[in-house]
């Protein structure tokens, strides 16, 4: 699959190995945007797995839930996955969301996302996967048409002066 990647700004994005590491890593989670009945944009925060060799998306939501409902109407979707603490870094973009038909693909994909955050054996996992199972919860992938990157890790001038400044604490 051919995707995008564009930097935020020159100098300081991302290129493809490094966007599948950051988004392979550590347990962060995505925020979904979508639109809802009146045309206004509703923002929801996700679990997710990135596969890395798609470069698709997946994350879980109920059935009837408002991000559901908001993608029955259109299967547009922006996203975007970045760290909190200095120096930032993040994926953004935007695509086509689809909902997994396939019992064993969205078991599959369930599990993947799960294992980001909770051990399968945890009560909640197993909560969860039998919702999949019984059809209340579903996988959606995100089928994205480009990336926008940053890390502003690539900048040691700005790095600097954060920490000097004392708005960013030293690693």
């Amino acid at each position: 699959m051919t995707v995008r990647i564009f930097q935020a700004e020159k100098g300081i994005g991302m290129d493809e190995e490094e966007v599948r590491i950051f988004l392979v890593n550590d347990g962060r989670i995505i925020q979904i945007g979508t639109v809802d009945e009146k045309g206004d944009p509703n923002i929801h925060p996700a679990w997710y797995y990135f596969d890395p060799e798609t470069f698709k998306l997946y994350f879980l939501t109920g059935r009837d839930s408002r991000k559901k409902k908001n993608l029955r109407k259109t299967d547009r979707i922006y996203f975007n996955v970045d760290t909190q603490t200095w120096p930032n870094k993040g994926v953004r973009g935007k695509g086509r969301a689809q909902t997994l038909d396939d019992r064993g693909r969205k078991l599959l994909f369930g599990e993947r996302i799960l294992k980001r955050y909770v051990k399968l054996n945890h009560p909640i996992a197993q909560e969860v996967l039998d919702s999949i199972k019984n059809g209340s919860e579903v996988v959606i992938a995100i089928i994205p048409s480009y990336f926008s990157t940053w890390d502003y890790a690539k900048r040691p001038e700005w790095n600097e002066a954060m920490l000097s400044s004392g708005l960013a604490e030293h690693p």
